[in-house]
């Protein structure tokens, strides 16, 4: 798709990206052969036959606050749909995850830890071995009276 070689905003700019984000997003682009999974900025981009660093520029520009009201919009919607179809199995869950991990979603892990006074560690190693044949029996062979093991 040639791009066009000034990149003029314009009301018409507002018009069209209006279009993609009530649906617009949906359907086939001839020059990709493909319709969009999810609405994104690349996509308006190439829907607005401009490069994406242009749509980028707008979005962050004070000047603009239309645009910048619908990019937002199109990052909600993205967002939403990344949700919902990552919840109800339509998309693939690592996909969703890496996606929404632009939206700030991020799998986290609580680790807390508690301390008083002093900490003692005794690392101990003892190799023992185990017959083949116990193994392979399928008996339950209780290893930690082997090991000595306290508890």
């Amino acid at each position: 798709m040639a791009r066009k070689n000034n990149e003029k905003y314009c009301k018409e700019i507002i018009k069209k990206t209006e279009k993609y984000l009530a649906g617009d997003w949906k359907k086939k682009r001839k020059s990709e052969g493909c319709k969009d999974v999810i609405p994104s900025l690349t996509g308006l981009s190439l829907f607005l036959g401009v490069t994406r660093d242009t749509v980028m520029s707008w979005q962050r520009d004070p000047r603009k606050p239309e645009f910048t009201k619908l990019a937002r919009e199109i990052k909600a919607l993205q967002r939403n749909i990344l949700l919902q179809q990552g919840l109800n199995g339509e998309f693939n869950s690592a996909i969703a995850r890496l996606v929404l991990g632009k939206h700030g979603y991020h799998p986290q892990q609580e680790i807390r830890q508690e301390t008083s006074g002093t900490l003692s560690l005794n690392i101990v190693r003892k190799v023992i071995e185990i017959p083949h044949d116990v193994i392979d029996s399928g008996e339950d062979a209780d290893v930690m009276d082997e090991l000595d093991y306290d508890g």
